[in-house]
């Protein structure tokens, strides 16, 4: 992963094989960045992704193999004691035109 500051802001690229989350969340550590917004696109092989569960009151997620382009990814950066939380939203699309939207990026178990 590389990173540069523009003032306030940060671009990231992140390489094939980095997992999104732990990236971003090394840049927010690094930097001290507590609240922020993202916004990003690119394209994935491997990817969890997850929907929140009200009953149960916790994320549920699944694992998706292949290439994926991210047409669109929005969500946003906040700390609770102390740790950042990252959230984002995003549609993700394939070659035969499936689309996975509104879910959330999951960190690998």
């Amino acid at each position: 992963m590389q990173y540069k500051k523009f003032g306030d802001d940060f671009i990231l690229r992140i390489d094939r094989g980095e997992e999104v989350l732990q990236e971003i969340k090394k840049v927010c550590e690094a930097e001290n960045i507590l609240l922020g917004s993202v916004q990003g696109l690119g394209a994935t092989w491997d990817v969890s992704l997850g929907v929140f569960n009200h009953e149960a009151f916790k994320y549920e997620s699944k694992k998706f193999t292949g290439d994926f382009e991210i047409a669109s990814c929005s969500g946003n950066i906040s700390t609770i004691n102390g740790e950042n939380r990252i959230k984002f939203n995003k549609i993700l699309r394939t070659k035969n035109k499936m689309r996975i939207a509104n879910l959330n990026f999951m960190p690998s178990s």
